[in-house]
């Protein structure tokens, strides 16, 4: 159940990363060009919020069952392993995100920027802390 709520974290986090895209690739001749004719900034931007928020629920819900996962197999909630830190890391990077969207009211490109960087530290967590850690919670890899 874990690594499936993890998937479908990582699923909504791209999509949101698609869509909050669309403004930011607007910023360029090219995007103007090709993506023009789609909706507007705002509804792309308020698409992405939306799938981030989708997101944020289900990494809220990886982290809750990989504890009880965990206190089943190794006795212990949580252990700081590099895995789970970069997990937490990411977690706190997403609500940050969301918070600022909400509270600041980014611009539209901006709010790209940041859920950018939120998808290439949850890429890396789930893709790359696996290939160099030495702790036994190895991840989806």
């Amino acid at each position: 159940m874990h690594a499936v709520v993890g998937k479908i974290y990582l699923g909504l986090l791209l999509a949101a990363l698609a869509l909050a895209a669309v403004p930011l690739a607007r910023r360029s001749r090219w995007g103007v060009r090709r993506l023009g004719h789609l909706g507007s900034d705002a509804r792309f931007d308020d698409l992405a919020h939306r799938c981030a928020a989708g997101a944020f629920v289900f990494d809220s819900l990886m982290l809750i069952v990989g504890a009880c996962w965990a206190q089943d197999a190794w006795g212990r909630y949580w252990a700081w392993d590099p895995l789970e830190s970069w997990a937490f890391l990411s977690w706190l990077a997403l609500a940050m995100t969301l918070h600022w969207r909400v509270t600041t009211r980014l611009a539209p490109h901006r709010h790209s920027l940041m859920l950018i960087t939120v998808f290439v530290l949850a890429f890396l967590t789930f893709f790359g802390v696996p290939f160099i850690s030495t702790s036994p919670h190895k991840g989806a890899v």
